[in-house]
Formats: C-alpha cells, structure tokens, sequence
C-alpha cells in the first residue's frame, strides 16, 4: 500500500463512510493481514524454545537460558552431538534464535 492510498483510506475513515465503499477497502485489510502476519513472524522468533520441545536445525550462535535463569550468548554444534558450548559448564533449559543486525552500524 503505497502513501497516497493509505491517505486515501485514513480520509475516508475520518469522514464516517461506510467502509464498504472505501476505494482502498480491500488493500486496508490486505495490509492489515500482512502486518499481522508479520507480527505473528516475530514473536515466535523471539521466544524462548525448550531444548526439551526441540533444537536448533543449523550450528551458529544463540540466546540461551540456563536451570538458574542466567541469559548467554552459546554456539550451537552438531559435531560432536547436538550442544550447546558456553565459557563455563551449565544447564542450558532454553534457546532462542539471536535478533538480525542493525542495518547501519555506528562506529
């Protein structure tokens, strides 16, 4: 939806038009799907996953929960079996993936 039709739409809506009648109608609530879908994308990728419901599909770093709720940065490795490598010896209860990068990094 690009900003002329959002424009569009939010004047309709202020003026008490059926929504029905809305030129932009069906795009409102196509928008309103995708951005709920969305929503939907990211909150199940930041949510602790028990290592007893599943593991991590590829190696790399994770956010992970030990037994006593300490939160670290672990790598993930299936070479020697599935586990999970941290500094110091714990028992690591949950996982979650870690957040993508900023785009611009400030330096």
């Amino acid at each position: 939806m690009n900003k002329q039709e959002l424009v569009t739409g939010l004047r309709f809506c202020v003026s008490q038009e059926r929504c029905d009648d809305c030129p932009v109608y069906k795009k409102c609530i196509e928008e309103h799907e995708n951005l709920m879908l969305q929503s939907a994308n990211v909150i199940e990728t930041h949510m602790w996953i028990s290592v007893k419901e599943r593991l991590p599909e590829t190696e790399g770093k994770y956010i992970v929960c030990t037994a006593k709720g300490s939160v670290y940065c672990a790598k993930f490795s299936t070479r020697h079996g599935p586990v999970f490598h941290t500094d110091m010896y714990t028992h690591i209860t949950h996982w979650m993936p870690l957040p993508e990068p900023p785009e611009e990094v400030e330096e």
